[in-house]
């Protein structure tokens, strides 16, 4: 496969697009590493992803919108700085009602709207499920359909939701799940929380449950239509419970996490062969991506030799690039040169403008966006800095190829979280993510002017 670095576009026709079909597939917790396009040697198998990596673009410096889930959907679904944001999902609705959100920016151009999957930015009636209707969820946030989960699959009460009603209340006990082997962390393997689920959830069958629903509504949108569909499709996986189906444990070259991974390329075939088999495929746009990095500790990259992060440092909750620079594979048959490569600084922020300029909306409020448009041709992105959220607020920043962290640790799950440095030593991270995207040699000593230059930078950017 030939690595380029920009698409080439049709761009004798590109002001006169065809508004495209939309479907965002969101993993949950996968890594850079994960998969071959971003990790050659990548222990896990994904055929399908990997196809799709090979007919469209494959992008190496992509990054969530935050390290971990919430955050990270809110940039996405807003374009907004998560860090911004004060709102808990379990007491209100992440996303305010005045908030401009993707997919009511799309259904004001025409387009018929669904989510099916995974949620986790809260409801009006907080974390009670108990109630007939549930307001300030999707069904209030722009989508037209909704059947998802409220939270992530390790987190009780465990239901399934349909537009804006419980399909059951979560009316039955649940024990907690432990992980299946000795070696994993307590909150890896088949984990989850005792609490209440609803007499018709398994989680076993959660991942074909969502993948079925999101075919089935690809079904339902006639291929002569002249309305455009977007879905998102937020899956529960891989992150916990790892409960891949016994047809992908048998030979995983990864055990059962690679198996888990297994059983999401086999739900994004199924997808992808629906989009071909209705006649959209050509101006269908295909993006599958993640909303944050791995769970995986350095012991668990010891012992089954899988780099979930690739050569990244840092994990999930981290603002080292392990837990925020994510896969990102987009495939776009009528615009798309197969076998594309996008090495430019990019961000869950820039989803929503590139997809306003590529339909033709002039109305995204200025005061809503963080993000900067790719443009039509997805290469023309201006976007020299970004700030990276790690948990509890902690904030770092890329500026070009450098990287400033104003504190010693990683700031979310890795060990240290934070440390207080001792006499004489840095008292911050700063590297140089051009020669060093491991993030290894801590140039901050030696380049103290560029440290205060950033350090201004991002309490500038931060306070915008």
């Amino acid at each position: 496969m030939k690595f380029l670095t920009i698409f080439l576009i049709l761009l004798s026709s590109i002001h006169a697009i065809e508004k495209p079909n939309i479907v965002l597939i969101l993993a949950d917790d996968l890594g850079y590493g994960d998969l071959k396009s971003t990790n050659p040697d990548c222990k896990n198998s994904a055929p399908a992803i990997d196809r799709i990596a090979e007919e469209g673009v494959v992008f190496t410096d992509m990054h969530s919108a935050a390290s971990w889930c919430v955050p990270s959907r809110y940039g996405l679904m807003t374009a907004t700085y998560p860090h911004k944001n004060n709102r808990k999902y379990r007491t209100k609705p992440v996303i305010a009602d005045n908030e401009l959100t993707l997919p009511e920016m799309l259904k004001r151009n025409g387009y018929r709207t669904a989510m099916i999957g995974k949620w986790h930015l809260g409801f009006e009636t907080k974390m009670n499920f108990h109630v007939d209707k549930l307001p300030g969820g999707p069904y209030d946030r722009g989508f037209d359909y909704f059947y998802r989960l409220p939270h992530s699959l390790d987190i009780q009460p465990y239901l399934y939701i349909e537009n804006d009603r419980p399909v059951q209340k979560p009316t039955e006990p649940i024990s907690n799940r432990g992980p299946s082997e000795k070696f994993w962390n307590e909150i890896q393997g088949e984990f989850w929380r005792e609490g209440k689920c609803a007499p018709n959830f398994k989680h076993e069958e959660v991942l074909d449950i969502l993948t079925d629903k999101s075919i089935d509504f690809i079904k339902s949108h006639p291929n002569e239509s002249q309305q455009p569909l977007f879905l998102f499709i937020p899956l529960t996986a891989p992150h916990t419970p790892w409960l891949p189906a016994e047809r992908f444990r048998k030979n995983s070259p990864n055990g059962i996490y690679g198996a888990f991974v297994a059983h999401i390329d086999d739900c994004v075939n199924r997808i992808d062969q629906a989009i071909k088999n209705v006649g959209i495929e050509e101006n269908t746009i295909i993006i599958i991506t993640s909303d944050n990095g791995p769970v995986w500790y350095e012991k668990d990259e010891e012992r089954t030799r899988h780099k979930s992060r690739g050569t990244l440092r840092g994990m999930k909750g981290d603002v080292y690039e392990g837990g925020h620079r994510v896969p990102f594979i987009m495939r776009w048959p009528k615009y798309i040169q197969a076998g594309s490569h996008n090495k430019k600084l990019s961000s869950f922020l820039d989803v929503m403008p590139t997809l306003a300029e590529i339909i033709g909306d002039k109305k995204v409020p200025a005061q809503y966006i963080d993000g900067i448009s790719l443009g039509k041709t997805f290469t023309e992105s201006k976007r020299d800095e970004l700030i990276h959220l790690g948990t509890k607020k902690f904030l770092a920043i890329r500026y070009k190829n450098w990287k400033y962290i104003p504190f010693i640790g990683s700031g979310g799950f890795s060990h240290p979280k934070i440390t207080t440095p001792q006499t004489g030593e840095a008292k911050g991270q700063l590297y140089n993510l051009k020669i060093d995207p491991g993030e290894t040699e801590n140039l901050y000593k030696r380049y103290p002017e560029l440290v205060e230059k950033l350090a201004s930078k991002l309490d500038e950017l931060k306070n915008k």
